[in-house]
C-alpha cells in the first residue's frame, strides 16, 4: 500500500522489561506506570523477561530480540548480569538503595517517606512516638526508619524503637518482648512502621493486649497495599509508596538514554528520585492524640462525617455534650476551636482532590460543601495560594 503524502512512519522500538518477580504488587504498580508513559508511544514493542530463576543463557537469548532499550524493575542485583553481556541503554528502578554504578536509576525518596510519617502525627498533636524497625531487610526500611527518626528529633523528640526480623522468618509478632514494648509505650502513642504487614501485626498483638486502637496507639504503616490495610479491623492508615510514578520515570528516563545512544559511546549517568505522598488516613490512625474520650469522640466523628454534611452540633450530640463543653474541650486538647479543627479537615481534603483527581475547581468545592467564590477565598486564606497555583504545584512537583 502507498504511504499517503502526509502520513509519518515510526520506528520501532523495542523494549525488554526485566524483573525477579519477587513481589507481584510491586512490580505490578511499576508496570501500571510503565504502560501510563507508553499510552502516547505506539512505537514502544514491550517484551517481558521473570528472571527470577534465569540463567545467564537466558538472558542471552532474551538480548537477542536486540531491545533498543532495557527497564530493570525492583532487583538492582540484575544490573551487572546484564551489563555483562549488553551495551543496549538501561534504566533501573531502584528500590533497595544498591546504587549500582554506570546505571541509570529512579529511586523513592524513603527518607522523605518517614518524615512525612513523623509531620502527620506531629500535625496531630502527638507527644508520644515509637517505630518500628526492620534491620535485616533491604535498604528501604532503614531510610523510611532513619527519615522518621530524624524530622521528630529536629522538632525535639526522640522516639521509642523496636527491632523485628525479617517479617517471613518467624513469628516475631508473637514475642513477648513485643508485648511488653506495646505494653509500656505511654498512651496515647503514635506508632510508626516501616511496612504495612508489620504494622498489621502491631494492632493484631494490641488488640489481645487489650491496647485500644486509635485511641491509645496511633498506628501507621507503609505501601499503602490494599489487601492488607482493608483485609482486617481497623482498616490501617499507611504511607503510599509512589511506584506507579517511580515505572512512569523510568520509561522517561529510557526514552532520553535511547535517544542520546550511539553504539560505543558511554552514555550518562540520569538519577531521579520520587518524591513521597502523604498519609492515606484510615481508622488505625483517625483520632487525633486526645486523651479525653469525649473530645476524642467528637473530633473523631468530626473527622469521619463533616465531608458528608456532618456538622459541629452532630458532633456535640454524638459526644454527648453541649456546645460550650465542646468549645473549652477543643481549646484545651487540641488548641483550637471547632470551625477551625472543620476548616483543616476540608483543607486537607481539598488539598487531596485538587493534588490527586483532575475533578474542575467546582466540583471540590461542592465536595468541600462550599460555593466556589467561598472555597477559592478559603483556599487562599488558608494556604497562601488559590486552588488552581496549588494543584499546578503539586503536579509540577510529582513530575520531577
Amino acid at each position: 500500500m502507498a504511504k499517503k503524502p502526509n502520513q509519518v512512519t515510526t520506528e520501532q522500538k523495542r523494549i525488554l522489561i526485566l524483573s525477579a518477580g519477587l513481589t507481584n504488587y510491586i512490580v505490578g504498580q511499576i508496570q501500571l506506570g510503565v504502560r501510563q508513559f507508553t499510552l502516547n508511544r505506539p512505537e514502544w514493542q514491550m517484551g517481558y523477561l521473570n528472571v527470577r530463576n534465569t540463567s545467564l543463557a537466558d538472558i542471552r537469548e532474551a538480548l537477542a530480540w536486540n531491545p533498543d532499550g532495557i527497564l530493570v524493575l525492583e532487583r538492582p542485583s540484575l544490573v551487572p548480569i546484564v551489563l555483562e553481556v549488553s551495551d543496549t541503554p538501561m534504566a533501573l528502578v531502584d528500590l533497595y538503595h544498591e546504587h549500582p554504578e554506570k546505571i541509570s536509576r529512579v529511586e523513592i525518596d524513603d527518607k522523605g517517606i518517614g518524615a512525612n510519617a513523623a509531620r502527620y502525627f506531629l500535625k496531630n498533636r502527638f507527644e508520644h512516638f515509637a517505630v518500628v524497625t526492620c534491620p535485616g531487610e533491604p535498604g528501604f526500611s532503614s531510610y523510611r526508619a532513619q527519615g522518621f527518626i530524624d524530622e521528630l528529633r529536629k522538632n525535639g523528640h526522640t522516639p521509642a524503637q523496636f527491632e523485628v526480623n525479617y517479617v517471613s522468618e518467624q513469628p516475631w509478632h508473637e514475642n513477648p518482648e513485643l508485648d511488653s514494648w506495646l505494653k509500656q509505650l505511654p498512651k496515647p502513642t503514635a506508632v510508626y512502621s516501616v511496612q504495612d504487614l508489620v504494622a498489621q501485626r502491631i494492632i493484631e498483638r494490641s488488640k489481645r493486649l487489650d491496647i485500644r486502637i486509635p485511641t491509645e496507639l496511633s498506628v501507621v504503616g507503609t505501601d499503602n497495599s490494599q489487601n492488607i490495610c482493608e483485609a482486617n479491623r481497623p482498616f490501617i492508615s499507611s504511607m503510599p509508596q509512589p511506584l506507579e510514578l517511580a515505572g512512569f520515570e523510568v520509561a522517561s528516563l529510557l526514552e532520553e538514554l535511547m535517544n542520546q545512544h550511539v553504539p560505543g559511546k558511554e552514555l550518562p549517568v540520569l538519577k531521579r528520585q520520587i518524591e513521597p505522598g502523604d498519609v492515606v488516613e484510615r481508622q488505625s490512625s483517625s483520632l487525633r492524640a486526645v486523651p479525653d474520650e469525649i473530645i476524642a469522640t467528637a473530633a473523631n466523628y468530626l473527622r469521619t462525617h463533616i465531608i458528608l454534611g456532618g456538622t459541629i452540633p452532630d458532633a456535640a450530640r454524638e459526644a454527648g455534650v453541649n456546645r460550650r463543653t465542646l468549645e473549652r474541650g477543643f481549646r484545651k486538647y487540641l488548641g483550637s476551636t471547632p470551625g477551625e479543627y472543620v476548616r483543616e479537615i476540608k483543607i486537607d481534603h481539598a488539598k487531596k482532590l485538587l493534588a490527586e483527581t483532575d475533578l474542575r475547581m467546582w466540583e471540590v468545592a461542592q465536595s468541600c460543601k462550599m460555593t466556589q467564590e467561598h472555597f477559592t477565598t478559603f483556599f487562599r486564606e488558608e494556604t497562601g495560594m488559590t486552588p488552581s497555583a496549588y494543584r499546578r504545584t503539586r503536579k509540577r512537583n510529582a513530575a520531577i
